[in-house]
C-alpha cells in the first residue's frame, strides 16, 4: 500500500513538473512575444519620426521647387513680352511699317491708321501676356502717346499714370534691355521695361502684387510673399494672415532673371505638415491593438486551422508522392470547415485515378487542335510571296509602296505570331483582315475589290483568333486566278443575342467532294488543304459547345459561309478567360 502511494506521489510529482514546464515554456513565449512587439513598435517609432524628417524636408524642397517653376513661368512670359515688343518696333520683321509711321509722321490719315494698328497690336500682346501686363507706346518729340486697350487702375487714376509714363520715358537716360525696372506710383509697385527706337519707346508695366497673387492661391501654407530688392530690401508684399507669434516660419527667396530682385516666401510649417502628428499616433495605436489581437488569432489558429491545415499538407505531400490510398479522418475535429475539407479531399482521393486519364485525353485533344492552329499560322509559301514581292517593288523603285507593305506586313505578322489567349477583340480580328487585304491588294492590283460592313459597337465583341481571317484568306486563295474580278465581302451584325460573321465571295465555289468532306470533317487528303476551315470548326465546337457553328453554302456563282458565334462573355465571365491582344 506504501508502493502504491509513493508511486502515485511520484506520478503527481511529474505531472505537476510537466505542468510547470508547459507553464514555463508558454511564459517564455508570451515574454518574447512581449519584447518582440516593444521592439518592433520602437523600431516603428523610429521609422515614423525619420519618414515625418524626410517628408518634411521633400516637402519643403517640392514648395521650393514649385515656387522656382513660378518665377521661371513670370521669367518666360516677361521675355515673351520683350520679344514681342522687338517684332512691334522692327519695321524689318514682317514688314509692318506701324511704329516706324508714328516716329516719322505727325499727321496724316496713314498716321491715324498706324495708331490705331500700334494699339491694337499692343492689346492684343497684352491679351496673349494674360491682360495684367499693359502696354504703351510714347514719342516724345511729336508729344504722341498711345496705350492697349486694357487698363491696370480704374478711370479716375488712369490719366494720373498714363501722364506718369509720359514722364519716365522722357527722363529714361538708358533702354533696350532685357531686365525690368522697378516703377512705383501712387503707392502701387509695378515692373517697367521699354524699349527705344527710330526717336520713340515702346514699354509694358505689370503690377508687382498680381506677380505675387499667383504665389498666395496655396492659402492654408503661404503666409508671406514679398520682392527683395539686391540689397535685400522688401519693396512690394503681400500678406495671407496674421501668424501667431510663435509658428515656426519657414522662408525662402528665389532670383528671378528677368528682373533685379527675388521673390521671398513664407510659409508656416506646422499647417505644411499638418496632420502628421495625428496619422502617427493612430499608426502606433492601430500597430498596438493589432499585434494584441494578432497574439490572440495565432493562439487560435494554431489549434483551429493550422494544426489541420497541417495535417491536410502532409496528406497531400503522401498523395503527390504516389500513395493513392492516402486518406483522413474528419471525426477527429469539430469544425464544420476542416471537416468539410478533409471530406473533400476523401472524396477527390477517389477520383483522381479516372480524373487523370480523362484530363489526359483532354490535354492532347486540346494540343493537338492548338498545333493546327499554329500549322495555319505559320504559310512558308505566304512570306516568300510577300518578300518577292518586296525585291519587286525594289527593282521598280517604288519606296513608298515598300514602306507600306513593310508596316502592314509587319503588323500582320504581330498578330498572328504574337501570344494571344483564348478570346481577342473583334477590332483586332478586323485589322488583321485589314492589313491580310492590303498585302494582297499589292500583289494583285485591280484583281480584286473588298468590302466590309459591321454593326457599330461590335468592336469590343470577344471571337476566337483567326476565326474571320481564315475564311478571308481562303476567298482570295482559292479564287483569285479563276474569275476576272474576284469580289469578297464580309457583314458582321448581332441578332437575338448572338454575332454573325458573313464571308461572301464571286468565286468558283468548293467542290461538291471538297466540301461534302468538311461537313462530315474527314481528310481532305492534301496535306494542308483547307485545315484552316477545319481548325476553325474545331475550336468553336471545343469552346462554344453547341452554341457556335459554321455554314457554307457554294455554287458555281460563289461562296458563302456564316459563322455563328454565342452571347458576348458578361464582365464576370470574361475574368476566367485570358483574352488576348
Amino acid at each position: 500500500m506504501r508502493h502504491l502511494q509513493a508511486a502515485g506521489q511520484e506520478a503527481g510529482k511529474k505531472t505537476a513538473s510537466g505542468q510547470r514546464l508547459k507553464a514555463s515554456v508558454a511564459t517564455r513565449s508570451l515574454l518574447l512575444l512581449i519584447l518582440l512587439t516593444t521592439i518592433i513598435l520602437l523600431c516603428m517609432e523610429v521609422v515614423s519620426l525619420y519618414n515625418m524628417n524626410v517628408y518634411r524636408r521633400q516637402t519643403l524642397k517640392n514648395y521650393e521647387r514649385s515656387i522656382q517653376d513660378y518665377c521661371d513661368f513670370w521669367d518666360a512670359r516677361l521675355s515673351a513680352v520683350n520679344s514681342s515688343i522687338v517684332n512691334l518696333m522692327n519695321a524689318d520683321n514682317g514688314g509692318d511699317l506701324s511704329y516706324w509711321t508714328l516716329c516719322n509722321r505727325r499727321s496724316g490719315l496713314g498716321f491715324e491708321t498706324s495708331k490705331v494698328m500700334v494699339r491694337d497690336r499692343m492689346t492684343e500682346i497684352a491679351k496673349e501676356s494674360g491682360e495684367n501686363i499693359m502696354l504703351f507706346t510714347c514719342v516724345p518729340s511729336g508729344g504722341l502717346y498711345v496705350k492697349s486697350m486694357n487698363h491696370l487702375v480704374g478711370p479716375g487714376a488712369r490719366a494720373e499714370l498714363d501722364r506718369a509714363l509720359r514722364s519716365y520715358v522722357e527722363q529714361l537716360t538708358s533702354s533696350n534691355s532685357v531686365k525690368w525696372a522697378y516703377f512705383q506710383h501712387n503707392g502701387i509697385s509695378y515692373f517697367i521695361n521699354t524699349f527705344a527706337l527710330y526717336g520713340g519707346y515702346v514699354g509694358a508695366l505689370v503690377p508687382c502684387e498680381d506677380i505675387l497673387a499667383g504665389l498666395l492661391e496655396e492659402k492654408e501654407v503661404i503666409c508671406e510673399t514679398s520682392f527683395l530688392s539686391d540689397d535685400g530690401k522688401v519693396f512690394c508684399a503681400l500678406y495671407e494672415d496674421e501668424s501667431d507669434q510663435r509658428e515656426k516660419v519657414y522662408s525662402f527667396s528665389i532670383p528671378m532673371e528677368h528682373v533685379s530682385c527675388q521673390i521671398r516666401v513664407a510659409m508656416l510649417e506646422n499647417r505644411l505638415l499638418a496632420g502628421q502628428g495625428v496619422a502617427a499616433a493612430l499608426l502606433v495605436g492601430t500597430v498596438v491593438i493589432g499585434l494584441a489581437l494578432m497574439v490572440w488569432n495565432i493562439r487560435f489558429q494554431i489549434s483551429q486551422v493550422l494544426g489541420p491545415l497541417n495535417q491536410l499538407k502532409r496528406a497531400m505531400e503522401e498523395f503527390s508522392r504516389g500513395r493513392l490510398e492516402t486518406r483522413l479522418d474528419e471525426k477527429k475535429h469539430t469544425g464544420e470547415e476542416m471537416k468539410i475539407l478533409f471530406r473533400t479531399f476523401n472524396n477527390m482521393a477517389e477520383q483522381i485515378t479516372d480524373l487523370k486519364i480523362a484530363v489526359y485525353e483532354g490535354r492532347l485533344e486540346q494540343e493537338r487542335i492548338s498545333a493546327n492552329y499554329m500549322r495555319v499560322q505559320i504559310q512558308p509559301h505566304f512570306y516568300t510571296n510577300i518578300l518577292n514581292l518586296i525585291y519587286g517593288l525594289a527593282q521598280c523603285r517604288d519606296y513608298r509602296a515598300i514602306q507600306k507593305l513593310s508596316m502592314t506586313t509587319g503588323a500582320y505578322f504581330r498578330y498572328l505570331m504574337g501570344e494571344k489567349g483564348t478570346f481577342v477583340r473583334l477590332g483586332e480580328e478586323l485589322a488583321c483582315v485589314e492589313n491580310y487585304i492590303e498585302i494582297q491588294r499589292l500583289r494583285y492590283e485591280g484583281c480584286f475589290a473588298f468590302f466590309l460592313e459591321a454593326e457599330e459597337g461590335l468592336e469590343r465583341e470577344l471571337v476566337l483568333p483567326m476565326v474571320l481571317q481564315t475564311f478571308v484568306g481562303n476567298c482570295i486563295k482559292h479564287n483569285i486566278s479563276l474569275v476576272p474580278l474576284l469580289s469578297v465581302s464580309v457583314r458582321i451584325w448581332r441578332e437575338a443575342g448572338e454575332l454573325y460573321l458573313r464571308i461572301a465571295d464571286n468565286g468558283t465555289g468548293f467542290e461538291e467532294e471538297i466540301l461534302g468532306k468538311i461537313e462530315r470533317e474527314e481528310d481532305l487528303g492534301a496535306p494542308g488543304e483547307h485545315i484552316g476551315i477545319r481548325n476553325v470548326r474545331e475550336r468553336i465546337r471545343m469552346f462554344y459547345g453547341g452554341k457556335g457553328s459554321v455554314t457554307i453554302e457554294s455554287g458555281k456563282a460563289g461562296s458563302v459561309v456564316t459563322v455563328r458565334l454565342p452571347e458576348v462573355l458578361t464582365e464576370e465571365e470574361q475574368d476566367e478567360y485570358h483574352i488576348g491582344g
